[in-house]
């Protein structure tokens, strides 16, 4: 782990890289359309474990981000408007922080914005669904995002998704709701499509929005890993099997060299 993350603005893959010091050891990244966040350890002796958290846009110095009082982000991820941080050591009942959500499209807002306690039953954006009935008494324990669309994994191991509703990526379809209510171990959104990972791993993926970003019925195997980029899905098995879907539903393997196994990145 080091202080300073290496980073290239988008649409200039050629230029040089450019750096951003964090200021302490950063655990985990999120990069979006317009900003970025990540989660550092603290650099305050006896508090390391009590993360902080800092977004920017480019090259400026980053913003930390606070939640009140000692509390702290364990984990943070965004969509094109904005960001959102799961919580500990909080009063927030839900434990999700989101800022920026309402920036449309706004950089500075993005960075900048002030982190706000989201009821899960009054989520932002154009269409929500909430796969697990009431969210009375729930809290989110995971995240993710995709274009401009978010579902958060509760701590009764349902969903709740909220955003643009493009590509159907909010809602779903009876049939495939059904598919959520043995409960869910994972959540991975895609840029227009959604995929979970079932509780135990002991299924297949179910995924729902723009099929062309995703292909399960070649998923010949439980996947215990996922990840997504933009426009598809891999998925990993507990053997070392790999299957990638997306890009107009093509689905290939990828080969994984002996002693390594699949591990998803961010």
């Amino acid at each position: 782990m080091g202080n300073k993350l290496q980073c290239w603005d988008k649409f200039a893959s050629a230029a040089a890289p450019y750096e951003v010091d964090m200021g302490s050891a950063v655990i985990e990244v999120m990069v979006q359309h317009q900003h970025r966040c990540a989660i550092a350890l603290n650099p305050t002796p006896g508090d390391q474990m009590k993360t902080i958290t800092k977004c920017f846009h480019s090259k400026e110095s980053p913003t930390q981000k606070f939640f009140g009082g000692s509390a702290y982000a364990t984990e943070v991820d965004g969509i094109y408007q904005g960001s959102c941080a799961i919580v500990e050591n909080t009063a927030c009942a839900s434990r999700l922080f989101c800022w920026g959500l309402s920036s449309g499209g706004d950089a500075a807002a993005q960075v900048t914005g002030d982190p706000t306690c989201m009821d899960l039953s009054s989520l932002p954006g154009t269409s929500s669904q909430t796969f697990s009935g009431s969210v009375s008494g729930l809290h989110a324990v995971s995240m993710s995002g995709g274009w401009n669309h978010m579902c958060v994994l509760l701590s009764n191991e349902q969903l709740v998704c909220f955003g643009e509703n493009n590509n159907a990526v909010v809602s779903t379809s009876a049939s495939k709701e059904s598919e959520l209510t043995g409960g869910v171990a994972s959540v991975h959104c895609g840029s227009y499509s959604t995929c979970i990972l079932p509780k135990g791993f002991n299924g297949p993926p179910v995924c729902w929005g723009n099929s062309n970003n995703f292909n399960t019925a070649q998923v010949a195997f439980h996947p215990v890993y996922a990840s997504d980029h933009g426009y598809q899905h891999c998925f990993g098995g507990p053997n070392g099997e790999t299957a990638c879907g997306g890009a107009n539903a093509a689905t290939y393997s990828i080969s994984i060299p002996s002693g390594f196994e699949f591990r998803p990145i961010l």
